[in-house]
C-alpha cells in the first residue's frame, strides 16, 4: 500500500489523492468515459484504507499480560531473600535438640506452608510467548503451552498471579517481624 500505519496524516494522504485519481483513471484507461463518476468512492476508499490502524484486543492484552510478569518476577526478586531467611529460621528452630514448644511448632508450620504455597505458585507461573528466554530460572515453565490460551486469559493469569505473589510476599513480611 502506499500509506504508512501511523506516519501519514490526513494533509498527505490529501495532497496525494490528485496524483492517485489521476493514475487510476489512467491505469484503467477508461478517463475519457468515467470522468469523476468514481471520484468520490475512490477517494473513500483511499481515505478509509490507509487510516491508522489500531491494535487488536489480543495485543493489548499481552502488553499488560507481559507488564503485570515484570512486576511479578520483580516481587519474586524481593521474595526470594524473605523465603531464605525464613527457611533458616525454620532450620534454627528444627534443629535444637529438645522438644519444640507450642509456639515454636505454630512458627514453623507456618513457615513450611508459606513454602509450600511459594512452591505451588512458581509451579502454576505461566510465561508469556517470547518472553520465556529471558528469565533465568524459570525455563521449565513450558508445561503450560502459553499458544494455547488466549490473550484475554493469559491477562487473568498474571494478574492472578501477581495477587498470590503479592499475599505471599505480605505473609512472608509478617513473619519476619
Amino acid at each position: 500500500t502506499w500509506c504508512y500505519k501511523d506516519t501519514d496524516t490526513i494533509a498527505t494522504k490529501l495532497q496525494l489523492l490528485p496524483f492517485f485519481i489521476h493514475f487510476f483513471l489512467l491505469y484503467m484507461n477508461l478517463s475519457s468515459l468515467i470522468r469523476f463518476k468514481y471520484l468520490p468512492i475512490f477517494s473513500l476508499f483511499l481515505l478509509l484504507g490507509c487510516s491508522p490502524k489500531t491494535k487488536p484486543n489480543s495485543e493489548i492484552h499481552l502488553s499488560k499480560a507481559l507488564n503485570l510478569l515484570s512486576e511479578t518476577l520483580d516481587t519474586e526478586a524481593l521474595l526470594k531473600p524473605l523465603l531464605n531467611e525464613l527457611q533458616q529460621q525454620n532450620n534454627n528452630i528444627q534443629i535444637q535438640g529438645r522438644a519444640l514448644t507450642d509456639a515454636e511448632l505454630k512458627r514453623t508450620a507456618e513457615i513450611d506452608q508459606l513454602l509450600q504455597d511459594y512452591k505451588d505458585w512458581d509451579a502454576a507461573l505461566v510465561l508469556l510467548p517470547g518472553f520465556e528466554a529471558q528469565i533465568k530460572g524459570h525455563e521449565e515453565h513450558a508445561h503450560q503451552s502459553p499458544a494455547t490460551i488466549k490473550a484475554k486469559a493469559l491477562y487473568e493469569l498474571q494478574q492472578k498471579s501477581r495477587e498470590t505473589l503479592g499475599k505471599i510476599k505480605d505473609r512472608a513480611e509478617a513473619l519476619l517481624k
